[in-house]
């Protein structure tokens, strides 16, 4: 009886620790979101994360439902500018946060059109290994 329960109360942490989908691309975490479509796909954003602890460094990954062909990072450094996976890390000047700040870094970016039905969307996003939120 008590492993069912604490069984319970683990699952039910888990579940209300991730977000909806209109959570994940909603403005807890996207600050400005801008889709358009002509000449060709593509999305500008403002992405916000609230830190809890205190941080030497920071990774913010954030996987979409699309595949870039080019996506540029301000204010954040990465090594991949095509496809859907992108982890965004610190600045040298950027790293250091304390409980309560804000890591903030905006994108810009051009997408493959293999499915204009279907908007430019956020999957997760992921802060230094911590599920911020999915959609499922």
């Amino acid at each position: 009886m008590f492993l069912n329960f604490s069984l319970c109360c683990f699952l039910l942490a888990q579940l209300s620790h991730q977000t909806t989908a209109a959570e994940c691309a909603g403005s807890k975490y996207v600050k400005k979101w801008t889709l358009w479509a002509s000449p060709g796909t593509g999305l500008a954003a403002t992405i916000t994360v609230p830190v809890t602890q205190d941080v030497d460094g920071w990774v913010v990954e954030l996987n979409f439902n699309k595949n870039f062909t080019k996506l540029q990072f301000f204010n954040g450094l990465t090594e991949v500018s095509e496809g859907s996976v992108f982890q965004v890390s610190n600045e040298s000047w950027s790293g250091r946060k304390k409980a309560g700040d804000t890591i903030a870094f905006s994108l810009l970016g051009d997408c493959k059109n293999d499915n204009a039905e279907t908007p430019i969307a956020l999957t997760s996003i992921l802060f230094n290994g911590v599920d911020l939120c999915t959609t499922s």
